[in-house]
């Protein structure tokens, strides 16, 4: 979604910690899918059980589905971190213990009617919980991958292609509007001069830069008369 931005580490730990309810559960692992691996939100919500769960195990490569991938150019395998397969493994004896359905084909992400969960619904909820932790900015479902984004560029040592790479994006030039971590580095660079702390009495006011220009002009005048004097020519 364009112009939402990224989450710092702190406050993706504050969002996960920030879900609660009966599904907090779902709620928090769809959230950190997203930021894990970077999925697009629609990407995560039409995953099936069967993409995760084979032969009892949390599959250590995830393969997107042709038909649900942005462009649906071709398949997609995504390398699912430790951390990833854990929050999957823990969500999916979450759904075992709810009695949700876990057969290949059902919905990961299922509704309380037991359908699949709508972006709207997962709009719906992130906004809730981002509210709750007060997290200010445009913050949206698109925030986690963002996020996911801004971690890879940081880590490859802000390499683009490797970004690129990551993010799956057709263009260099894509990546390169898609950071926002760019804007970042530029705002940390720029100067940032504070007088509030300096005594009233030590501020510059117009009067005393007044003075200061007379005084160089004192000073001019002072060594012209000087040189003249000396019949020699000086350097100041």
């Amino acid at each position: 979604m364009k112009g939402a931005r990224a989450l710092t580490p702190l406050e993706i730990q504050a969002v996960c910690m920030a879900f609660d309810g009966k599904y907090a559960v779902r709620n928090r692992t769809l959230f950190l899918v997203c930021a894990n691996i970077g999925t697009r939100i629609t990407e995560a919500l039409n995953l099936n059980v069967g993409d995760v769960l084979q032969n009892g195990e949390v599959v250590e490569v995830l393969y997107l589905r042709r038909e649900t991938v942005k462009g649906k150019q071709s398949r997609v395998s995504l390398t699912l971190p430790r951390g990833a397969r854990m929050t999957l493994r823990d969500y999916l004896e979450w759904k075992q213990e709810e009695g949700e359905r876990l057969n290949k084909r059902a919905p990961l992400f299922s509704s309380r009617q037991g359908g699949r969960l709508t972006r709207q619904r997962a709009h719906d909820i992130f906004k809730a919980v981002y509210d709750l932790v007060g997290l200010k900015g445009h913050v949206t479902t698109h925030s986690p991958r963002k996020s996911y984004a801004k971690t890879v560029y940081e880590k490859s040592g802000n390499d683009l292609m490797v970004t690129q790479k990551a993010l799956r994006h057709t263009s260099i030039e894509k990546t390169l509007h898609y950071l926002d971590t760019i804007a970042d580095d530029v705002t940390q660079a720029m100067p940032n001069y504070e007088f509030s702390d300096i005594d009233e009495r030590d501020k510059t006011s117009t009067s005393k830069i007044i003075d200061f220009q007379q005084a160089a002009k004192r000073l001019s005048r002072k060594e012209t008369k000087k040189r003249t004097e000396d019949g020699t020519e000086r350097i100041s």
